[in-house]
């Protein structure tokens, strides 16, 4: 349980800081200003809730229509379609971003999306993410993203 909230994305961030280069390592302290790794890694989540962050909640997961385990695939222009970006085109663009500039934004999402996007329910549209899938846990009424992140 809580495989995928908070601590699954501090634990991946943790791992993924002790893997880059020297250089790279220094240039990912001077980026996030040696602030703590998994901080940068939730932020994201904390960014979409608020007024200049609104637009990015839908950064976070894409809306597959394939039909597993019958068909396993991505349709780009059907699955992420819309004025917004999903976590695809969202991780295109700040890969991007950080490769040409050096803000830490870029990578503060990019701790963030890379690990959502190995969550099965962000890349899936079923029942909305598992969001209208109900569920009873420890005798608490909820549905299965909550339980699951």
């Amino acid at each position: 349980i809580a495989s995928w909230g908070s601590l699954g994305h501090r634990a991946i961030a943790y791992l993924a800081e002790i893997h880059p280069t020297s250089p790279g390592y220094a240039y990912i302290q001077q980026l996030l200003r040696d602030r703590d790794i998994s901080d940068a890694a939730i932020w994201a989540d904390f960014y979409k809730y608020t007024p200049p962050g609104w637009h990015t909640s839908s950064w976070h997961f894409i809306n597959a229509h394939d039909n597993p385990p019958n068909s396993c695939r991505l349709e780009l222009e059907q699955d992420c379609s819309g004025k917004e970006m999903c976590i695809i085109t969202a991780i295109s663009n700040m890969v991007s971003i950080f490769l040409s500039q050096s803000f830490h934004s870029p990578l503060k999402f990019l701790l963030h999306l890379i690990r959502d996007l190995h969550n099965p329910l962000y890349v899936k549209g079923l029942a909305k993410e598992g969001n209208n899938i109900k569920v009873l846990f420890k005798e608490r009424r909820t549905n299965l993203h909550f339980l699951w992140d």
